[in-house]
């Protein structure tokens, strides 16, 4: 198993992560937890807070081709991947909206919450994950899923609604990832 200072030090520089050769912050392992998430909930929806580069974005993207699940991604900045040739093949731009999700957008994301395809993901990786969760979890239905970076850094077990119970991934803790999966449960 890595060490997080191992980790911690690696990610400092998120160039050293790359998929499709586009800057993601999440490592290799993660996804391959990504994968296993896909394979075993279908979803039908992935709203993702935080496109950062789009490295990421792209994966989900790909992954929303194969899953048969619709993909929408949302950042105040826009992201790299966007007029690489991957991103532009792909049409990202299509799933890509930019904007402040808690001001500009909030109304637009609850109505695509409210109007899409349950189960939905929910994958808060944007500047304030707490309140991320907490005020979009409420517009989820039971057996959505939300996912969250950053787990032990920006968000902990004390910022998980009581409507959201964790999913027990052995895999999590053996990688140390930064991820964590929840399912809502009420």
């Amino acid at each position: 198993m890595r060490s997080r200072k191992y980790l911690d030090t690696y990610m400092k520089d998120s160039k050293n992560t790359l998929f499709l050769g586009i800057p993601i912050a999440q490592w290799h392992a993660d996804l391959w937890l990504w994968e296993k998430f896909f394979s075993t909930h279908r979803i039908k929806s992935l709203i993702e807070f935080g496109t950062g580069s789009g490295g990421l974005s792209l994966f989900f993207l790909l992954q929303s081709m194969q899953h048969h699940f619709k993909f929408n991604s949302f950042d105040i900045a826009r992201p790299a991947a966007l007029d690489e040739p991957i991103g532009k093949v792909l049409n990202l731009k299509s799933h890509f909206t930019q904007g402040d999700i808690m001001v500009k957008l909030h109304n637009v994301i609850v109505e695509l919450i409210t109007k899409s395809q349950h189960p939905i993901l929910l994958y808060c990786d944007n500047g304030n994950k707490p309140l991320e969760v907490k005020t979009y979890t409420t517009y989820l239905l039971k057996d959505d899923f939300v996912a969250v970076h950053d787990w032990g850094v920006e968000f902990t077990r004390k910022n998980v609604p009581i409507s959201l119970e964790l999913i027990p991934f052995r895999e999590v803790t053996v990688i140390d990832s930064y991820t964590r999966w929840m399912r809502k449960t009420k």
